[in-house]
């Protein structure tokens, strides 16, 4: 059994930024538009003064004004605790305006080089102008023969300079924070998601609620219309819920470096007299043997972890309510109906196991031999001991020849990850067989595919 690492760090800093916003158009960016649709969309939820504000929401959302659609639907929720397309509507222009969020400002300000937040009012991603505007009319990154790119078109609306988003090391350069105290400001971005879970939660508990449309013109494309039913929202919650969890998690743990550690040009130069120097390496290959040094050693905070496993054990029950109950629900933008009715029962019946084996030992289906699984040890936090290494640099060949690649040891998956965890016990060398019969790889197509493929088409095609 072989686990592989990959590194290319990239070479443009800022377009990783964009990448970062425009994932969160890719989940709700959509193929098809209903063309009986309107502005309320196809939610019928009724034709009361609630209605209203979501209604001129909507409208908002129209002209690009996310801020202010955000704060008629919490209107239309003060008036009505209980009003589903309120709900529905303030949890996702929650979403969208996450990155001018308090915290995510912080973060920005602490230790991602920021002179400043980011400002809902001077909107520079949704707006006309503004970041996913550029990218939906094709404009790269990087400025071209005659022409600006984004990272001048936008320079003096962003909290960079222009060195700092000329490169990863120009970027990388001052953040000299650690990243433990860097998580600690991720925590409060995680806690920042709450109050978007409980709006979730009162959307999907409405009977009354149906849907929720949001017009394309909030992504400056048109085909990037939305439907957003229960079934979408029950896996907004499982992300969001992965993504609390992953924050704490990583959180609980030491990280005793800095993003400019890391990434920055200390490993760039590195001559043949350099006691650390080894024949072969380049930059990428003494960044991964610093980064293992120092990964998952020593647990700071046990009480993370165990808000993690909440996080965990809340996400695997938003998305076995989605997988149980998506025929009752309107058919939005994720078209679970198009998956493999047997793969959706075999996940179902996984993910059930892998929700009670957070809790206790679980015989997890599908494997052979058959196994148990018991996630409690890691409450306690598991670490690595000294000496041992999380990574090995292994020379694969191939009919064209040979190459180097990093690939997690044997040794650590059975210490951290199998030894007091599955029952009876295996080695990650011997490993078992995992198989289920449905259509494992046509699901994630099925489900998501059109969505995926106009987000791609919208922002990444180049047109």
């Amino acid at each position: 059994m072989k686990y592989e690492v990959q590194t290319q760090w990239g070479n443009r800093a800022l377009g990783l930024i964009c990448g970062v916003v425009a994932s969160l158009a890719l989940f709700f960016g959509c193929a098809a538009q209903d063309a009986s649709l309107d502005a309320a969309g196809v939610n019928n939820q009724g034709n009361t003064p609630v209605d209203s504000y979501v209604q001129e929401a909507q409208n908002l959302l129209f002209e690009n004004q996310i801020l202010a659609a955000n704060q008629k639907f919490k209107q239309g929720l003060t008036a009505n605790s209980g009003h589903g397309s309120s709900a529905a509507g303030a949890a996702l222009t929650d979403i969208l305006l996450l990155p001018y969020d308090p915290a995510v400002s912080a973060l920005l300000r602490e230790h991602l080089g920021a002179t400043t937040g980011l400002d809902a009012n001077k909107d520079v991603i949704y707006s006309e102008g503004g970041l996913l505007y550029l990218m939906s009319r094709g404009v790269p990154f990087d400025d071209g023969d005659g022409f600006p790119g984004i990272k001048t078109l936008l320079v003096s609306d962003l909290p960079w300079s222009s060195r700092q988003l000329d490169t990863v090391g120009d970027f990388v350069q001052g953040l000299d924070s650690s990243v433990s105290d860097m998580m600690d400001v991720l925590v409060l971005v995680a806690d920042a998601l709450d109050p978007i879970q409980q709006n979730l939660d009162v959307a999907i508990a409405d009977p009354n609620f149906t849907t929720i449309f949001v017009p394309g013109e909030v992504f400056h494309d048109t085909d990037l219309s939305l439907v957003i039913g229960k079934t979408e929202l029950l896996a907004l919650k499982t992300a969001l819920h992965a993504l609390h969890g992953g924050i704490y998690f990583l959180a609980a743990y030491e990280w005793d470096f800095s993003i400019e550690d890391l990434l920055g040009d200390q490993f760039a130069d590195i001559q043949p007299n350099d006691p650390d120097y080894v024949e072969g390496w380049d930059s990428d290959d003494y960044a991964l043997r610093y980064l293992d040094e120092r990964l998952f050693r020593t647990v700071r905070n046990t009480a993370h972890i165990e808000t993690a496993f909440v996080s965990a054990d809340r996400g695997l029950t938003a998305f076995l309510t989605l997988l149980r109950d998506y025929e009752s629900h309107y058919a939005g933008e994720l078209e679970f109906s198009s998956a493999d009715d047997l793969y959706v029962q075999e996940l179902t019946e996984l993910l059930t196991a892998l929700q009670g084996s957070l809790t206790r030992s679980t015989p997890i289906p599908f494997t052979t031999p058959a196994v148990s699984m018991d996630l409690t040890p890691f409450k306690e936090g598991r670490v690595l001991p000294p000496g041992m290494n999380w990574l090995e640099r292994v020379e694969i060949q191939d009919e064209f020849g040979s190459y180097f690649e990093w690939q997690v040891t044997n040794a650590s998956m059975d210490t951290v990850v199998i030894q007091g965890v599955f029952t009876p016990e295996f080695t990650a060398e011997d490993g078992i067989e995992f198989e289920m019969s449905g259509n494992a790889e046509g699901f994630g197509t099925s489900v998501a595919g059109p969505l995926q493929e106009d987000v791609e088409d919208a922002y990444f095609s180049g047109r």
